[in-house]
């Protein structure tokens, strides 16, 4: 089979999977605007977001972008007075509409929302898109029975803050809000613009002033915007297009002239071909990888977590925070920018075993240009080589935490964690390349900051939990903290992938010597007795056990350093701390907790039975599912992305340990497929469970690497076709197979 045919058959296979899974409102959304993710309708691509709310005759899109910052010169981590700001919002108002029944369906698969507001035999649909290659958004509105009266409101949320512009001419309305001034760190502008297409004439004028409210200091306040309007009938037959263009001085040095000049250019004809590429970037996206479980629920909520990380992080500069690029209000939760002692980090962890890698470019990005000021911060705090960071930092060098640490100091080497499991997953030596001086700035830093002493590396001030009330002591307590579990983890996983890059790339032979000593000599991980067990201890010296959250599992997942291949000794030890945590209902950490028991063989019907458990709990319990499928919690957002696909990843196939495993902890009697996950090595891997039997296994090889398989079929022999040709058998618990570049092989049970 060809690659074009491969290509459409993973198109025609994620169609007819993904897109029966979409999500119906039938009833308006309860919190948007919110400080935390919205509940209503979400749209994205990756940069520009846009959540949905309001009533039939009064519909509002509130319009955020990952580059419209806010950033003050003396901001503080503990005062949220630097992060994203949202610029404000189009309202559509038909007040015929009055009363009328809300009816909403969010497209996964294509990345829409078609609505439809009845009364009577009067009734307005609504089709909406954002563009996935270009920052426009694309409304369009027919009315139904009778005409309707459409008026078009276009605002800008106004602050002291800020300065805030409007204008109108023959094609349409802008609004403009930017932050400028001596006390900030840089100027940020941002600029929306709406033309009306259609046969309908329009009148355009600036709009009298109006109230609207935003979340802000736990209550609703009250804000009047910056706003122009106009004004149309709407007729049966005669459908209107609002297209909306949003930039900002990012993007252009002049986006108070560009995005009004780029909207005026939009005609039919044009929106119809950004609406084909639209499509066609969609439709290549859900053909990266596709899992089919038999159960609806769980599946659905797999799909909507990719869904909104494909949404909201595709610019390699301004990835999005914590609460996304749907900004509705000046106060996201935790000030919405990002913290990275362990919320940017876990967003991303899913997309290595899904297949989904472009998603993470946006990651790095922050992490690279950050650089600078962690030299600067490694010098100054700590009088060591290398860098070191906050627990927050900004887009583009933004310096928003000014030394806070809470103690924690292995922000660095958290960022090195996921380029240490992409490179594992791809192979990738561009990529590598890419971030080598980072990770070996990270080996600079622990080269001068590890205490050898006694035969091993100790890590001294040093903690699992930012210190405060929230972590039961406080910093001049948690100031002794040594060897904290998490730290140890995350160096074991990033001085043996530094040492295989060093190696793929030629590079830095003569510092190879001095980072495996360090990984062979890291004190061992810190253990204690629990309720009648030996689990993992949160520090060797200092706070020993968190009652909420999951750090004592780090070494198990994302860090893999704890496994199958274990010594029987430690993975008891991993699986009784998971036991004795039963964190199953967590405000902070479920995306380690469950993807860490499927690694270390939890009954996997438990697994799904918590799962069930979690997404049938609503907005306001400490983790719970909204009525749009995003899994909110009081401790964190966005990075619940990660959560559920890890979970059925790890539970349909693993591959930390560079052995593919497959099915390794999914129940018996529950069928289920999957296309294209992949495993570490460069290998996508497929296969089916099927009456308790898995049927086959296919392994598609990127780099031509061996790869290490843990037999199926224990008891059976594995024949083995390449490219379609019978070439080899094998048997035994575990075998290798010699693999070259753009390889398939396919494995069956031939007999027992």
């Amino acid at each position: 089979m060809s690659n074009s045919e491969q290509q459409q058959n993973m198109i025609d296979e994620t169609k007819r999977v993904v897109s029966r899974h979409g999500i119906t409102f039938t009833k308006p959304p309860a919190h948007v605007p919110d400080g935390i993710v919205p509940d209503g309708p979400l749209l994205g691509n990756g940069d520009l977001g846009i959540a949905i709310g309001g009533r039939p005759e009064r519909q509002t899109f509130y319009l955020g972008k990952n580059d419209f910052w806010y950033a003050l010169a003396d901001s503080h981590y503990v005062k949220p007075q630097a992060g994203p700001r949202f610029l404000g919002g189009l309202d559509i108002e038909t007040p015929a509409l009055d009363g009328a029944t809300y009816h909403a369906e969010q497209s996964i698969y294509e990345a829409d929302v078609a609505g439809r507001f009845a009364i009577g035999d009067t009734a307005l649909t609504m089709h909406s898109w954002i563009a996935a290659t270009d920052n426009f958004l694309i409304i369009r509105l027919e009315a139904e029975g009778k005409p309707l009266n459409v008026r078009l409101r276009l605002w800008a949320m106004t602050s002291p803050e800020c300065t805030n512009e409007q204008g109108t001419n023959e094609n349409g309305m802008w609004v403009s809000r930017k932050f400028a001034g001596e006390h900030l760190q840089w100027t940020s502008e941002a600029v929306a613009a709406v033309r009306v297409i259609g046969d309908a004439p329009v009148a355009f004028s600036p709009d009298a002033g109006f109230v609207m409210q935003t979340p802000a200091g736990g209550q609703r306040v009250d804000f009047t915007p910056e706003s122009g309007s106009a004004e149309f009938t709407l007729t049966p037959g005669s459908p209107v297009t609002l297209a909306v263009s949003f930039l900002t001085n990012f993007n252009t040095p002049e986006p108070i002239k560009a995005a009004p000049s780029r909207v005026a250019e939009l005609d039919t004809d044009a929106v119809t071909a950004l609406h084909e590429d639209h499509k066609e970037w969609w439709r290549n996206f859900w053909a990266e990888s596709f899992v089919e479980i038999g159960d609806q629920e769980i599946e659905a909520h797999y799909y909507a977590s990719h869904y909104y990380l494909a949404c909201s992080s595709r610019d390699e500069k301004f990835a999005p925070g914590l609460a996304g690029n749907w900004i509705t209000t000046d106060e996201p939760a935790w000030g919405g920018f990002y913290t990275i002692n362990y919320n940017q980090q876990t967003t991303y962890w899913a997309c290595y075993s899904s297949n989904h890698i472009g998603l993470t470019d946006a990651y790095d990005g922050i992490f690279l240009d950050y650089m600078d000021v962690g030299r600067v911060n490694a010098k100054k705090y700590h009088r060591c080589r290398g860098i070191s960071y906050e627990v927050a930092i900004g887009p583009c060098g933004l310096d928003i935490a000014h030394g806070v640490y809470w103690n924690m100091q292995s922000q660095a080497v958290h960022g090195a964690v996921n380029m240490i499991m992409r490179f594992r997953s791809t192979r990738d030596c561009d990529y590598a390349r890419k971030v080598y001086q980072y990770l070996t700035e990270v080996a600079d830093f622990y080269e001068d900051y590890l205490w050898f002493e006694d035969g091993r590396y100790f890590i001294f001030n040093d903690s699992c939990h930012e210190a405060g009330p929230w972590a039961g002591a406080t910093l001049s307590e948690m100031e002794h903290d040594t060897n904290p579990l998490i730290t140890l983890a995350m160096l074991k996983l990033f001085l043996a992938g530094l040492l295989d890059i060093s190696a793929e790339l030629g590079t830095d032979a003569d510092r190879r010597e001095k980072w495996q000593h360090m990984l062979d000599h890291l004190s061992p991980y810190p253990t204690m007795e629990r309720e009648g067990r030996t689990i993992f201890r949160l520090t060797e010296i200092g706070q020993d056990w968190v009652g909420n959250a999951a750090m004592a599992l780090w070494p198990v997942f994302p860090c893999g350093q704890v496994g199958r291949d274990s010594s029987p000794e430690l993975f008891k030890i991993a699986r009784d701390t998971h036991d004795v945590k039963d964190r199953w209902l967590d405000d902070n950490h479920f995306p380690i907790y469950f993807p860490a028991a499927a690694r270390v063989g939890v009954d996997p019907n438990k697994i799904m039975e918590e799962l069930h458990a979690l997404v049938e709990r609503g907005y306001g319990d400490p983790a719970g599912s909204l009525d749009n499928r995003f899994i909110a919690s009081r401790g964190g957002q966005l990075e619940n992305v990660s959560g559920i696909p890890s979970a059925i990843n790890e539970m349909l196939m693993q591959s930390y340990e560079d052995v593919v495993r497959i099915f390794p902890d999914w129940p018996a009697d529950r069928d289920a497929r999957f296309g294209q996950l992949r495993a570490d090595g460069a290998f996508l891997v497929s296969s089916e469970q099927k009456g308790g039997q898995i049927q086959y296994v296919t392994i598609h090889s990127e780099k031509g690497r061996p790869c290490v398989v843990e037999n199926p079929w224990p008891d059976c022999t594995v024949t083995i076709q390449t490219d379609g040709e019978e070439d080899q058998a094998v048997s035994g618990e575990r075998f290798t197979l010699a693999t070259s570049p753009g390889q398939t092989l396919t494995l069956t049970c031939a007999a027992k």
